[in-house]
């Protein structure tokens, strides 16, 4: 059954000058209540604001154009086609470009919590806010599979309870469910020697069999291309680069000297660069972290604002970020002193095919003549391999790489040129 939606809220939108927030601020916007996820459209047109409405709005004009109100907060499916949530406790979908609601999947027998989507397949997870997670598939509209815990057990002599207090997919065609516990003993508020335990567990998804347990993660968010390499809050002012498959931390960033956990945690579409937010009372900023080297690149400070979800758009040049309430849109024009590289200038770096076993060929383009370097980079930032190096003064250059003898994963091509460096990834098969 689909049902047409078409909610025009202009109206209700709020108007402030295109300088609202800090000097590169191109506007800002006030939400209908308090922001948990942002979101582009594959085309850039709209900011997907989900707040306990689905809300469009327009990235040019600074309008709300669409509101779809009272849902609990989803995700985008992995063909960017729809929109999957939660309204009057049943899980429904909504068509992005018709803004049409598809619903028929199976009602639930119990209140579902909020929906995390898969991130290659059409499939979605919602909890019961007991002890289960239940695993939907999109095509049949059918819950497919149940992970449930004990939430009653006995140790050391002592009745205790666990619930699940967070989930989602992890590592390539969502192979591992992602699910932290929290663990007490059953009367804690009254117990003389009160336990309270949290950890994180990655399920096989398909067998719902232990992969691995691990010290709580307050968050994670996987890679865009190569989804088994996933960023973890250490809640020390760390991020973990860490392989699931693996069970080993490839890469460490230290963004504070304070133990902080971050607000938000994003990957550019390239997966070169990793964004976090921090909204502390101490520390108000969103920082951007180059991943060939680990260097800083941007920073964002604001002093009246606690920074939480942000998002960059798919053509880089935007980014939109929230503040609780308020909206605030981004042009990529980043101008701070500290910036090592400034995207606004980068050079356009090619590699293709990507991924590739064998050959891959490098392109860029080069704005006057300079000294060029061309390297091989691993996850950890080391060199693998010079490719080439010289002087060059034509204004584009191309040339194939063998590349059969690196093992298998994730690499970068670091390019640099002058003061630029320039990186891009890519994944040897």
């Amino acid at each position: 059954m689909k049902n047409l939606i078409i909610t025009l809220l202009i109206a209700l939108t709020i108007v402030i000058t295109t300088t609202a927030n800090e000097r590169d601020t191109l506007w800002k916007r006030y939400t209908t209540s308090g922001m948990k996820d942002l979101d582009f459209t594959p085309d850039d047109k709209y900011v997907i604001a989900w707040t306990n409405s689905i809300e469009f709005w327009n990235v040019e004009t600074a309008t709300m154009d669409f509101i779809l109100p009272n849902i609990k907060v989803g995700g985008m499916t992995p063909d960017e086609k729809y929109l999957v949530f939660i309204q009057d406790g049943v899980p429904k979908m909504l068509d992005i470009e018709t803004k049409e609601i598809i619903d028929g999947f199976e009602p639930p027998t119990f209140s579902p919590n909020h929906v995390k989507v898969g991130n290659d397949n059409n499939i979605f997870m919602c909890f019961n806010e007991e002890d289960s997670l239940f695993i939907w598939d999109i095509e049949t509209k059918r819950i497919e599979k149940i992970f449930s815990i004990e939430t009653d057990f006995i140790e050391n002599g002592e009745e205790m309870v666990r619930e699940i207090t967070d989930y989602g997919f992890a590592g390539n065609n969502d192979d591992f469910l992602f699910v932290s516990i929290f663990e007490e003993n059953k009367y804690a508020s009254s117990h003389p020697n009160k336990i309270n335990r949290r950890y994180s567990k990655f399920i096989y998804r398909q067998e719902l069999m232990l992969f691995d347990s691990l010290n709580w993660i307050s968050k994670y968010k996987p890679m865009n291309h190569n989804k088994d390499i996933i960023a973890i809050d250490k809640v020390d002012g760390t991020i973990d680069l860490y392989k699931i498959r693996d069970k080993l931390t490839i890469n460490s960033i230290k963004f504070d000297d304070i133990k902080l956990s971050t607000d938000d945690l994003e990957f550019d579409i390239e997966d070169e660069i990793l964004g976090l937010t921090q909204g502390s009372s101490c520390c108000r900023y969103l920082k951007l972290f180059r991943l060939s080297d680990n260097k800083l690149i941007f920073e964002f400070n604001d002093n009246y604002s606690s920074w939480d979800q942000f998002k960059i758009s798919n053509n880089q040049q935007k980014f939109v970020a929230s503040t609780g309430s308020s909206l605030y849109m981004y042009s990529n024009q980043w101008k701070t002193t500290d910036v090592e590289n400034k995207l606004e200038n980068r050079s356009q770096l090619l590699i293709t095919p990507n991924p590739s076993s064998n050959t891959i060929s490098v392109g860029f383009d080069m704005k006057a003549a300079t000294d060029y370097k061309l390297s091989i980079v691993d996850v950890l930032g080391n060199v693998v391999d010079v490719l080439d190096t010289g002087a060059i003064s034509s204004n584009r250059f191309t040339q194939d790489y063998d590349i059969s003898s690196l093992l298998a994963g994730t690499y970068f091509i670091r390019l640099e040129m002058g003061d630029e460096v320039i990186t891009k990834q890519f994944i040897k098969e």
